[in-house]
């Protein structure tokens, strides 16, 4: 009986018990992580379970109760042999105690861990469902944004179109601005010419005019002359002959003057005349130049009215792509964290594996 407890001793030595690989229900892959260590503890107490489940059966009928000498270790026991069989038994029994209270340790911590492991594949299926819907939702962001940048671009194609447009108008006003100064130019120089008209047309008629008086004066002094002819008539006769060439001239260039005089009303009508068409011609071209200022005005507005709404339809797709630009980081945030939880998972079960 010694030599067989001896014997069952040494058995239950863990340093005399070979390794044993992982069982192949704990072994499977939970989340890109591996049972690398093999199971050594729980194998070997269970291998030492296995092999003594005779001896132990001895053991235990020790403490249910049963007759001390129905069992060889109830025999040893009560022998009184000094080999010592009894100490060793004793110590062999506080051990197997031990190794099977050890045991029950092990076998909870491992349906612990398989537990754990178990919640910890389902809280990784359940994140690794949450990424692949966020990474959807992205990919749709990401198709959605690009379908707005194509809009956007197109949007700048038309604006540049539109600038473009702007740019011969603005071409167009600039010729007619030219053309503006060009007929102002004129105007000047139609007024200048005027100007110089009616001062050239004053003169002679200043000119006229003095000689109106003149001839006024020399008319008056004929008509004295006359009257004083005509007094001196009867006087005279005898030499009215002798100044009738005197007179025929005289009475020639009283034709003359009363030609001249029949003149001056239609000089003076030709001259109210010319004045009024400049007085006209000068409304006519300050009515033109009053529209094509109006026209300027009206093209001034109608750019700045198409300038300030380009520039609020971009002004709200810029703040649009700025909102939708937070949106993604806010998903890229998110993203972040997901992976940090996920990285902190693989790495608690990492080190649970390890600790295993």
């Amino acid at each position: 009986y010694c030599e067989k407890f001896c014997v069952f001793v040494v058995s239950m030595d863990r340093s005399f018990l070979p390794e044993t690989p992982v069982p192949s229900s704990l072994s499977r892959r939970i989340g890109g992580g591996h049972w690398d260590k093999p199971y050594n503890r729980g194998s070997l107490m269970l291998r030492a379970e296995i092999s003594t489940v005779g001896d132990s059966q001895e053991v235990s009928s020790i403490h249910s109760g049963q007759s001390r000498l129905t069992t060889v270790g109830d025999r040893l026991m009560d022998s009184k042999c000094k080999c010592g069989a009894k100490e060793q038994l004793i110590l062999c029994k506080s051990r197997l105690e031990h190794l099977v209270g050890d045991d029950r340790k092990r076998r909870r911590c491992a349906v612990n861990r398989g537990k754990l492991a178990a919640a910890g594949q389902a809280a990784l299926r359940i994140l690794s469902d949450d990424l692949l819907a966020a990474v959807t939702e992205a990919e749709a962001e990401m198709k959605a944004c690009a379908a707005r940048i194509i809009q956007e671009e197109l949007v700048a194609g038309q604006l540049r179109e539109s600038e473009i447009g702007i740019v011969e108008r603005g071409c167009a006003l600039g010729a007619l601005r030219d053309k503006v100064a060009s007929l102002r130019a004129i105007e000047k120089a139609s007024q200048e010419k005027l100007r110089r008209h009616v001062d050239r047309r004053e003169a002679e008629r200043g000119s006229v005019l003095e000689q109106l008086h003149s001839r006024l004066a020399v008319c008056n002094e004929l008509r004295a002359t006359l009257t004083a002819i005509k007094s001196r008539l009867s006087l005279m006769r005898h030499r009215v002959r002798s100044r009738q060439d005197s007179l025929e001239v005289a009475r020639s260039d009283m034709e003359v003057y009363r030609k001249v005089l029949d003149e001056v009303p239609a000089i003076m009508v030709d001259l109210a005349n010319g004045e009024r068409e400049t007085l006209q011609r000068r409304e006519e071209l300050e009515r033109r130049a009053m529209a094509l200022s109006e026209e300027m005005k009206e093209i001034d507005t109608q750019i700045a009215s198409v300038t300030n709404s380009r520039a609020q339809e971009v002004g709200g797709r810029k703040r649009c792509l700025e909102r939708e630009g937070k949106e993604l980081d806010q998903l890229a945030q998110r993203l972040d964290a997901m992976q940090e939880y996920v990285g902190d998972c693989q790495q608690r079960r990492m080190s649970g594996s390890s600790r295993l």
